[in-house]
């Protein structure tokens, strides 16, 4: 950060960049670095819902000059999950994740649809009409899993809706899908934040075939 050449761009999430006549030395690292992301460490005035409002602001002023940037709408909508403003945060995925001007890339693609799941669970605790939010994740879904069919976290994230709106079949339907999927690993994230609700989904549904049910 000393050094003259070396700048950042970008409202949120910034990316490095070299000014004019700078250049950037890459440099092999041959072992796993470990890094430790303090951004959100607690403090008064620096706790998660503080800085997603805050992150929240910057967005929407970005927003005002590129009203039609994908990639601002979906920092928008992690802001307002940070927030915990959900529904607004539905409504910026949604213009979001149709990527019009293609600014998000792949990867982020896919974490932009987790998130987006993981926005329903959230809507899915106080949604005045459960039946309404599920079919607008069926239409999420067939969308994340038209670009990667091979991911079992988007069977899960589905499964997990279902079994907190008490849905049987498709709670078993969606599960099971997943298992063809990757070996039926999902990742280590959705793992970290749903473990707890998985497993007790995986059991659930290991009780069912073992009595037939299935």
């Amino acid at each position: 950060r000393t050094r003259a050449t070396l700048r950042y761009a970008g409202a949120l999430d910034a990316q490095r960049r070299e000014a004019r006549d700078g250049y950037l030395r890459v440099h092999r690292v041959n072992d796993k670095p470990a890094i430790y992301h303090t951004g959100y460490a607690w403090s008064s005035d620096n706790r998660k819902e503080t800085k997603g409002t805050r992150n929240f602001e910057v967005a929407k002023k970005a927003l005002e000059a590129s009203p039609d940037s994908a990639k601002l709408h979906l920092f928008a909508a992690e802001a307002l999950m940070d927030a915990e403003n959900y529904g607004e945060a539905d409504r910026y995925f949604s213009q979001a994740m149709v990527n019009s001007d293609g600014s998000i890339w792949l990867e982020r693609m896919r974490e932009g649809y987790k998130q987006w799941f993981s926005n329903y669970l959230h809507l899915e605790e106080s949604a005045p009409n459960p039946k309404d939010l599920l079919v607008a994740a069926l239409h999420t879904y067939s969308e994340a899993v038209a670009q990667f069919p091979g991911d079992p976290d988007f069977d899960i994230l589905m499964s997990l809706l279902f079994f907190k709106a008490k849905d049987v079949l498709n709670t078993i339907r969606f599960f099971n899908a997943s298992l063809s999927k990757n070996g039926g690993r999902i990742s280590d994230n959705l793992m970290d934040t749903n473990g707890e609700t998985y497993q007790k989904l995986r059991d659930a549904c290991a009780l069912l075939k073992n009595e037939n049910f299935l």
